[in-house]
């Protein structure tokens, strides 16, 4: 038992019976019941851990999904946050279509907030202000200075979120691609082919609108259907990716677990559509980043998991990997 949990608990004032459970495959996140029947997960945070900064801010963005509501200050070692109760995703419910639309349009909300957190100094500035009206004069909020300089705030976060966004893709394609080539997976796949195009394109990395930012962990085993038929989304990592990053991490993901009989149909049908309307070859190219990811990953983790993936679901992941990239090159 980790005696600083133990005593950040304590310093909480919650008490339990049986020492925390340690929520694998997470190495540093617990399930604590408390003596009063509350259930709360503890999750160990580094100093440069800024996700409970984030999730903060995010009371004052009032998302339209349930999310960590962290009861400890963001400086403090765990992040704590009542148990969302609901269903994982990952049990069953992620290839069913009226979820994956519910997916897809929390993945629209999450991608609007981010655009705004350079905001939330200012709405919690407002907010103080209501409570805080006859005390004084205040500062002028929507000074001509204020806003360039959040302006110029917006284009240096930009311009950052861009450039480790194109560096992690580099150094990811050259990992992964080392990895298939190294297990034998996908022995035709054209893997020198999508290393140039990778090398080449800058333009994904490039947001239609606001931030690159993107919750990296976004497949269904951070995903909860809650009661109240909303999704909880946990295991937030925020970290700079391509554009479309998440939706195809999602669907990777779902491909490799599927259970339909021809897994590949309905996510090659799902990639027709959605790369029809724009933007046809970043769609390509970013789904065939995510499926050499999602499978790579999958191997470094089934020494610890019961659970195969089918040799079928990974061929199939492999032909769609191959067609990617070759209409990414037309």
């Amino acid at each position: 038992m980790d005696q600083s949990l133990t005593d950040f608990c304590r310093s909480h004032e919650i008490q339990w019976n049986e020492s925390p459970r340690l929520q694998l495959p997470s190495r540093r996140t617990w399930l604590i019941e408390d003596t009063k029947g509350g259930r709360w997960i503890a999750k160990r945070t580094g100093p440069d851990d800024r996700n409970p900064q984030l999730l903060k801010g995010f009371s004052v963005m009032h998302p339209p999904f349930h999310y960590p509501r962290s009861v400890a200050d963001p400086a403090e070692p765990f992040l704590l946050y009542p148990f969302l109760e609901g269903k994982v995703l990952a049990e069953g419910l992620f290839e069913q279509s009226d979820v994956v639309e519910q997916v897809v349009e929390v993945i629209g909300r999450i991608q609007s907030i981010m655009r705004s957190l350079v905001l939330v100094p200012f709405y919690q500035e407002i907010l103080e202000g209501r409570g805080g009206a006859g005390t004084g004069p205040s500062m002028d909020r929507y000074s001509l200075g204020k806003i360039m300089f959040v302006d110029d705030m917006q284009k240096v976060s930009r311009r950052k979120e861009m450039a480790e966004s194109y560096q992690w893709m580099q150094q990811c394609t050259e990992e992964y691609c080392t990895s298939v080539r190294s297990l034998g997976i996908w022995p035709d796949a054209p893997l020198d082919v999508y290393r140039e195009q990778v090398k080449n394109t800058f333009s994904i990395h490039v947001p239609v609108v606001g931030s690159s930012l993107s919750h990296t962990a976004f497949h269904p085993e951070h995903l909860i259907l809650c009661p109240d038929e909303q999704l909880g989304v946990v295991g937030w990592q925020v970290e700079p990716r391509p554009r479309f990053y998440m939706t195809y991490t999602y669907l990777a993901w779902s491909l490799l677990r599927s259970r339909q009989p021809a897994p590949a149909d309905y996510y090659r049908r799902y990639l027709e559509r959605s790369s029809s309307k724009a933007f046809y070859k970043d769609h390509h190219q970013v789904f065939a980043c995510c499926l050499l990811e999602q499978a790579c990953k999958w191997f470094d983790e089934k020494t610890s998991s019961s659970y195969r993936v089918p040799d079928r679901n990974l061929d199939e992941a492999g032909l769609l990997f191959r067609e990617c990239v070759l209409n990414a090159a037309k």
